[in-house]
């Protein structure tokens, strides 16, 4: 067991995956802020049928907490809000598209 305890100790980034009725990904990464974690649904085709679709989606809890910062702050640059939420801009974006949808 410290075998293991000692090589996570070079790891440099990671993904812990829980698999279920749905896949939970979570991701480390040295060195950075823990991002939130992905909730992956994937849907299979049949034995004659090789299609398959994921959906992914990030928990409730980090769209709420963006809605209720975009209301507060609705003039903020998605650079700053970036920063003052710990999320990077990127994702930041596609969480106020879902939120806006245009």
């Amino acid at each position: 067991m410290l075998g293991s305890t000692t090589l996570h100790g070079w790891v440099e980034s990671a993904w812990y995956v829980q698999s279920g009725e749905e896949v939970e990904v979570e991701r480390e990464f040295r060195g950075a802020q823990d991002p939130p974690k992905i909730k992956l649904k994937l849907s299979l085709g049949d034995m004659d049928n090789n299609l398959y679709s994921v959906e992914s989606y990030v928990p409730a809890d980090e769209i709420k907490d963006v809605a209720q910062y975009a209301k507060t702050h609705p003039k903020m640059p998605i650079g700053e809000m970036s920063a003052e939420l710990g999320i990077p801009a990127r994702r930041l974006k596609r969480l106020l598209e879902k939120l806006n949808p245009t």
